[in-house]
């Protein structure tokens, strides 16, 4: 559900312990685009994903086309947004297809059990995310990258039209992390998916993003495409650094902290 159609956040204020205010942000995403969200540690970049999931009250709106997803449940948001936490609940000896038809299992409408198009499509899931190989691994097994994509084919097993990820290749090494962001840039250009990234690396989001929205104090510092972004001095203030970007071969940039002695 949702897909083809953007999802639109507009004065949306979140709240932690005692109605703290968190974040306050108006952010418009748009399917078939991958949008990364960066910005320094506790800025909020999290709390903008939990808010709009509704694992944190919220105020505001927050829609996907017609459907004011602020009024919805939290249970009724996975209708419409798949979201995958830093961290995933896993039972290691569980085997990657078992993991994969537990996410699945959430959306069958069969009383009985899994179906055998729920079964076919958790297989299906994994093959779209480069890891059908791994159905029968323990998921104790796992590498960081492998595990990335199966947690990845778990997201994608829920069958919306929006990924709402938070920092899915934090526990990747440099290729790995590259691969991922080939998968995510396919889900979103090639199949039409609208994928929402929380990601530190900031070399990442300046090669992979269409879009960037900067979190900085609770707000967002800036927000539009890479080149834009990364071309004001809205980052180096967000982060309070002297940063150096630098494209080492086209579409792959790093940026680094420059030292100040």
């Amino acid at each position: 559900m949702g897909a083809g159609t953007n999802l639109v956040i507009y004065n949306l204020r979140v709240f932690g312990d005692g109605r703290k205010e968190l974040l306050c942000a108006d952010a418009r995403f748009e399917p078939g685009q991958l949008h990364l969200v960066i910005g320094p540690n506790g800025a909020g970049k999290t709390s903008l994903l939990r808010g709009v999931m509704g694992v944190l009250p919220t105020s505001g709106e927050i829609n996907i086309g017609n459907t004011a997803i602020h009024t919805l449940a939290p249970h009724r948001r996975r209708d419409f947004l798949a979201y995958q936490p830093q961290a995933l609940p896993r039972v290691e000896a569980q085997t990657v297809e078992d993991f994969v038809l537990s996410a699945r299992g959430a959306r069958s409408p069969w009383i009985g059990g899994l179906s055998i198009r729920d079964r076919e499509r958790a297989m299906h899931c994994l093959t779209r995310a480069r890891a059908g190989q791994l159905a029968q691994r323990r998921m104790a097994t796992l590498s960081g990258g492998e595990l990335a994509r199966v947690a990845l084919a778990s997201t994608l097993a829920l069958d919306t039209g929006w990924l709402i990820l938070d920092e899915p290749v934090a526990a990747c090494d440099v290729a790995a992390a590259r691969e991922m962001y080939r998968l995510l840039s396919s889900l979103a250009h090639d199949d039409g998916l609208g994928v929402v990234v929380v990601e530190h690396d900031l070399g990442l989001a300046r090669s992979w993003a269409d879009t960037i929205t900067l979190i900085a104090l609770g707000h967002v510092a800036a927000r539009g495409a890479p080149t834009d972004v990364f071309g004001s001095n809205a980052v180096e203030e967000a982060y309070g650094a002297n940063l150096k970007t630098a494209e080492l071969a086209p579409n792959s940039w790093a940026v680094v902290a420059v030292n100040q002695r």
